[in-house]
């Protein structure tokens, strides 16, 4: 997969939070750990032929919430109690067995931070391009990339089965 389709699936993850409202606004950036532990879920449920979403939720990952006068679910949106990662599965998503792993940064600098402190659990990335970085990771490729702006600079991390691989 060209990195022009996961900035396009970087930009409607972004769509899909944004329509989502102030619920979906995250108040603090994750930490390292909050994203590997997201990008563990979103492995676990990420297979050559399906994204298992159901599975999400005996993880403990739930829809997303939003309140604007009555609750509603974000669909497509999963969120964690104690973690500021959000999983976020569009139905490109799924039509490209793709799962994304989204914080918010505290400024345009931690990225590569991140990537960084990702980088002490989940090993050196295999390969990088300009800003993405991609590891290969228990038969899941895991590409982080920028993403928002620099008022609200994000991380973005897709999750992967490579094609050719099997379970």
């Amino acid at each position: 997969m060209t990195s022009g389709l996961r900035i396009t699936f970087a930009g409607a993850a972004c769509a899909v939070l944004a329509s989502a409202g102030t619920a979906a606004a995250q108040d603090r950036p994750a930490t390292a750990e909050q994203v590997v532990e997201a990008i563990d879920a979103c492995a676990a449920i990420t297979t050559p032929t399906w994204i298992e979403l159901k599975d999400l939720k005996g993880m403990g990952w739930e829809t997303l919430r939003k309140s604007n006068g009555r609750e509603q679910l974000v669909r497509g949106v999963y969120e964690k109690k104690g973690n500021e990662a959000y999983i976020v599965v569009t139905k490109e998503n799924l039509r490209e067995k793709q799962c994304m792993v989204m914080t918010l940064l505290a400024d345009t600098a931690s990225y590569n931070a991140l990537a960084q402190e990702a980088s002490q659990t989940i090993g050196m990335p295999d390969r990088q391009e300009g800003y993405s970085h991609t590891w290969m990771r228990a038969g899941h490729e895991v590409t982080v990339n920028p993403s928002g702006n620099a008022k609200k600079p994000k991380a973005i991390f897709v999750i992967s089965v490579p094609e050719g691989e099997t379970e």
